[in-house]
């Protein structure tokens, strides 16, 4: 089994990529479950108390929410990865439509923080490589102090003698 297992970096990052997905995964089930646990109809609570059974009924139908709940996630799931999201029931317009205007916001943000994070590594950078040479070069000498001088007249005039 060991020999199946990719190594190095690649193999890092191959296992890093189906880790997060795995996780993405878990993560669309759990959350769909717990939309599933909240009390009520959500027929009822989008068309209010006055709604005649036969609205009802066709909202479930609309929405899928009379199928099994595997069913509906499947649903769900099949339309999110062919970018469907669905349709907004307070703005009754196709989710993407509304969110087209704030990804690009998002986008430039992004873009904003990666060429930051950019130039705040490099110049992190070009700190630790001054801070390495520095510390490799050997210090300057000290000046001498007064009675290092005093000796070293002393010694001059006695070698002229």
């Amino acid at each position: 089994m060991s020999r199946f297992r990719p190594r190095g970096v690649w193999g890092f990052i191959l296992r890093r990529l189906l880790l997060g997905i795995l996780v993405l995964i878990l993560v669309s089930i759990l959350v769909f479950l717990a939309t599933q646990a909240l009390p009520g109809d959500p027929a009822r609570a989008i068309l209010g108390r006055s709604a005649t059974p036969a609205s009802l009924a066709a909202l479930r139908r609309q929405l899928h929410l009379d199928r099994p709940v595997f069913e509906q996630y499947w649903t769900w799931v099949t339309g999110l990865l062919h970018g469907n999201l669905g349709t907004s029931l307070a703005a009754q317009e196709p989710v993407t439509t509304l969110l087209r205007p704030r990804l690009v916001n998002s986008a430039v943000l992004v873009a904003l923080a990666a060429v930051l994070f950019v130039l705040i590594k490099a110049v992190n950078a070009l700190k630790t490589q001054f801070m390495a040479e520095a510390a490799q070069q050997p210090p300057p000498p000290a000046p001498p102090t007064p009675s290092e001088l005093y000796l070293k007249e002393i010694r001059d005039a006695l070698v002229k003698k």
